[in-house]
């Protein structure tokens, strides 16, 4: 993104009614692709995307084409048709049959909105994915379970946002980890546990903002470090012996344990925590191997970005979420990969040149269009010619500018979720919790199948029962880890809560 005008502009958010500036760059891409500016804040357009991500909130449901039962993110009540995921690939459906013709004297996103409801939708999403039922946003992982925004993993078990990854379990924003457990935001670490903010280390215990470090214990800080308890430099021996007075731990002193992690991490400033490696004029947190990077988060790899989050291998964006490269002057979207010149747009793959579209792969030049496979110049899911397709296009934009819609993402009010089901309740969580959150969390454990093979337990804060896999069992058994004794949506929770409190 080059300049264009001399000085950043001020703009009040129309919902929360805070200014903020956009910047010469933003300006100068916004002209370059013919958008118009925004007229929210960057955090209220972040807000509203991920409020169409619902990552944990599974139910049980009929499929509405074969009328199994299947797991779906999506409730019984919703108005659209729900596909089981393998089905909804196949070729004994197609999106096409439900087009509509363009009505230039009706609004066009209550047009995209009616075709939105009668299009089927998959149940869950996961692509390229081995014996991975109950995962949700995933792609090319094997053998993974209840990991949300799994991408390239294998055998992992309870997450959020885990990449790349093997052999983890519970855990919150990994990238290129493995045999790591209960920790949050690790990069490229190997047998870490009850961790925080880590780059490249391994073998350690409740480290916080730590890099290069291995064998240490209950330490913040600290680069380069080894054989490191709470601080304190120690021989290999020494090491091993006070590591004998606190390892294995029991449910008391792993307790004991995160109370004085947690105080290390109230009493470090947040200008003293490393936000990433190998960068060039980024501002942000977690951002590696990048360069020229504003305002983000969770960005491996790329280059040009404004406002975006956990995006690898993008250039040239703003207001992107959850998004795998390589990607291209694309414009508030959540979820699109090897993509170029997509706004606007939600769950899109191989796509370029569109606008307004949700669920569409290996297409091109589509505005308004759901569920697509292979498709070019197509309006609200009907075929046009390439000259019919601009002239239409043109005549929406039209429309759409007189309405007041044109530049701004899908409204909240369209998203299949409520508040509470959507991730953005993760993020931005209300003040006032509504009481639908505890339904939410009973019929994520309702959904799964019952196990033989793994454990029952009471959740010692809420008294609700939750299971424990086998390969769970295994894994805390080998390291020696007490039982979780707090139910895994109640742990995902705090793990949010605390990377919460750390974010810009």
């Amino acid at each position: 993104m080059t300049t264009s005008t001399p000085s950043s502009l001020k703009h009040k958010c129309t919902i929360s009614e805070r200014s903020f500036e956009i910047s010469p760059a933003e300006v100068h891409f916004y002209q370059t692709l013919g958008l118009p500016l925004p007229t929210l804040c960057p955090a209220e357009r972040h807000k509203r995307r991920i409020s169409f991500r619902n990552f944990t909130s599974l139910y049980k449901r009929k499929c509405d084409a074969t009328g199994q039962n299947i797991i779906s993110m999506y409730h019984q009540d919703q108005k659209f048709p729900v596909y089981q995921k393998d089905f909804w690939w196949t070729d004994q459906w197609s999106a096409e049959d439900y087009g509509l013709d363009y009505n230039c004297e009706e609004s066009f996103l209550k047009q995209y909105a009616r075709l939105a409801s009668q299009v089927p939708r998959s149940s869950l999403m996961a692509i390229q994915c081995e014996d991975c039922d109950y995962v949700n946003m995933a792609n090319s992982s094997a053998r993974c379970h209840l990991v949300f925004g799994c991408v390239g993993n294998e055998d992992c078990i309870g997450g959020h946002i885990v990449w790349n990854s093997k052999d983890c379990f519970e855990n919150l924003y990994l990238y290129r980890c493995e045999l790591c457990s209960n920790s949050i935001d690790l990069y490229c670490c190997y047998d870490l546990h009850w961790c925080q903010d880590c780059i490249n280390c391994q073998c350690s215990m409740f480290l916080f903002n730590c890099q290069n470090c291995s064998d240490c214990f209950g330490c913040s800080g600290l680069q380069n470090a080894h054989y490191c308890f709470f601080n304190e430099q120690l021989t290999k021996e020494a090491y091993s012996a006070r590591l004998a007075e606190y390892y294995p731990s029991d449910t008391v002193r792993l307790a004991q344990l995160l109370r004085a992690q947690s105080m290390q991490i109230d009493n470090t400033s947040r200008d003293e925590i490393i936000t990433g490696t190998r960068n060039e004029s980024v501002s942000g947190r977690h951002i590696f191997d990048s360069g020229y990077v504003n305002n983000s988060s969770d960005i491996k790899r790329s280059r040009d970005m404004v406002h975006c989050q956990t995006v690898q291998d993008g250039q040239d964006c703003i207001d992107l979420s959850f998004s795998g490269g390589p990607i291209k002057f694309c414009n508030e979207c959540l979820t699109v990969s090897n993509c170029e010149r997509v706004h606007y747009s939600h769950l899109l793959s191989n796509c370029s040149d569109s606008f307004y579209s949700e669920f569409c792969h290996s297409s091109s030049f589509l505005f308004g269009c759901n569920g697509l496979k292979n498709k070019s110049y197509c309006i609200l899911n009907r075929q046009y010619s390439a000259d019919e397709y601009e002239a239409v296009k043109k005549k929406i934009v039209e429309s759409m500018i007189r309405n007041g819609e044109w530049g701004e993402f899908f409204p909240a009010e369209m998203s299949p979720f409520t508040y509470q089901e959507s991730i953005a309740s993760e993020y931005y969580p209300l003040k006032n919790k509504s009481s639908g959150e505890d339904k939410v969390s009973f019929e994520v454990r309702q959904a799964l199948p019952f196990d033989e093979t793994a454990g029952i337990y009471t959740c010692q804060l809420s008294g609700e029962r939750y299971r424990v896999t086998k390969q769970e069992k295994i894994f805390y058994e080998r390291k020696q880890f007490p039982i979780p004794a707090i139910a895994p949506l109640l742990r995902h929770k705090d793990r949010m809560a605390k990377r919460r409190n750390l974010q810009l």
